[in-house]
């Protein structure tokens, strides 16, 4: 038996159980009896908890206030998709508030705001990918990148 399990707010959350429906599986309730939570088959949701303080990107007002937080501070806009396994890896390295370089770090789900990765794409001139970063100074992109170079050792000081 394989259990895939992630540990939530100091509970380990059973993800999956390989090759069975985990409730119907021998060991679901010795599982169970350790004080386990079941969350069936929820990989690559944004709605885990996190530490990490996002700002939602969900319209072009919030994307003009990114852009103009950026001749304050260095922003962050991280693109995630919830569908994508890459994504998430990607989001659980930038999620890591101990590296963490950059205050104010956005968050765009791009299944939901589509619209809002093309104005970046439009307003930025940076190709669209996903997932991607994209650091952002005097609102300009000085840094991105996409994928499995998603990291805060990566990103520049």
């Amino acid at each position: 038996m394989v259990v895939v399990a992630q540990l939530v707010e100091r509970q380990i959350v059973v993800l999956d159980v390989a090759g069975s429906n985990p409730v119907f599986h021998p060991y679901f309730k010795a599982l169970l009896r350790q004080s386990l939570f079941y969350a069936p088959m929820n990989w690559f949701s944004t709605k885990k908890s996190s530490l990490f303080n996002w700002i939602w990107l969900n319209d072009d007002y919030s994307l003009q206030s990114a852009i103009e937080k950026s001749f304050e501070e260095k922003i962050l806009i991280f693109k995630h998709s919830t569908r994508c396994s890459i994504s998430s890896m990607a989001l659980n390295r930038i999620e890591d508030i101990v590296k963490q370089k950059i205050t104010n770090c956005y968050f765009l789900d791009l299944l939901k705001y589509r619209s809002i990765s093309n104005k970046i794409e439009e307003e930025l001139g940076v190709k669209h990918e996903s997932p991607q970063i994209l650091v952002i100074e005097n609102g300009e992109c000085t840094y991105h990148t996409s994928h499995n170079d998603i990291s805060w050792d990566r990103i520049p000081d």
